[in-house]
């Protein structure tokens, strides 16, 4: 079955750019997501009527023999795209629409308990200290800049911590370009568990150039 999906995988990859069959291609990845997560037994709400009529309608897709050969033009998958639809259109729509929100149920929940992970690992980190400000650097780690709990002369007295980012998980939950790791992480420094400096709490940066001169911090 793994292999099957795999060579589903590649398959609708290859087609993407069919006009047709690259309309379906969102459907078909989900669909493929759909029944690779049943098969780990991650996802469970399948039908077996809808099970056999998926494993059918892709296996027609991926069969080299066709009522119409794929070898011929645009004509070649014509065939597969009356087939696909079908499937999508009509026995799979429902089932392809209850995974997406269980998805995106299970991602928001999954984010959420990430978010609780990582806020107290950051929070163990700083420890006694305070927190004057938290940047993304460039290699994908975080950089706490820590002051003591009574300093409020400006600039801050602070030193440099780097902690990775949870890249992996981030990754699995969906979370891969820099600008939703910014944006977890955003969110993550807001809690208000996390001890800031008296100064207040300040926006959680893109990055940050410790050689850098700055009104704002010294580094020790």
């Amino acid at each position: 079955m793994e292999g099957f999906l795999e060579t589903m995988r590649r398959w609708v990859e290859k087609v993407k750019d069919i006009p047709l069959l690259g309309a379906m291609a969102e459907d078909l990845v989900t669909l493929v997501e759909l029944l690779t997560d049943y098969r780990r037994g991650i996802y469970k709400n399948l039908p077996r009527g809808v099970l056999i009529a998926a494993v059918i309608g892709l296996g027609y897709a991926l069969c080299p023999i066709d009522l119409i050969l794929d070898i011929i033009p645009f004509a070649g998958y014509l065939d597969d795209a009356a087939i696909l639809f079908l499937l999508l259109d009509f026995f799979i729509a429902r089932d392809i629409l209850r995974y997406r929100r269980w998805k995106t149920e299970l991602q928001g929940r999954g984010l959420l308990a990430l978010r609780e992970n990582q806020s107290a690992e950051i929070r163990q980190q700083i420890g006694k200290s305070c927190l004057a400000a938290a940047f993304l650097t460039e290699h994908k780690q975080i950089r706490l800049l820590l002051c003591d709990p009574g300093e409020t002369k400006v600039p801050l007295r602070c030193r440099s911590v780097l902690t990775d980012i949870a890249a992996e998980q981030l990754n699995a939950l969906g979370v891969d370009t820099w600008e939703e790791i910014g944006s977890f992480y955003t969110d993550l420094f807001r809690d208000p568990r996390i001890p800031w400096s008296k100064l207040g709490p300040r926006p959680f940066m893109p990055e940050y150039d410790p050689q850098a001169k700055t009104d704002d911090f010294v580094i020790i």
